[in-house]
């Protein structure tokens, strides 16, 4: 794509939520399940799930 020479803008960020990590909510089942659906845009944008998981004695259960 060729240069549009545009001013850089700064987007305010509006209605921003407070929520938990997803790793804290969604169980291993899910990952897997949002992964089996989101395939495309996952490959497409190089998204990766964190395998950080220090409440991982929480997880399936």
């Amino acid at each position: 794509m060729g240069d549009l020479s545009l001013p850089r803008q700064t987007i305010p960020v509006k209605n921003k939520s407070k929520h938990r990590p997803y790793q804290t909510v969604y169980s291993n089942e899910l990952v897997a399940k949002v992964a089996e659906i989101y395939t495309d845009d996952i490959e497409t944008y190089g998204y990766k799930f964190s395998r950080k998981r220090p409440w991982w004695r929480f997880w399936d259960k």
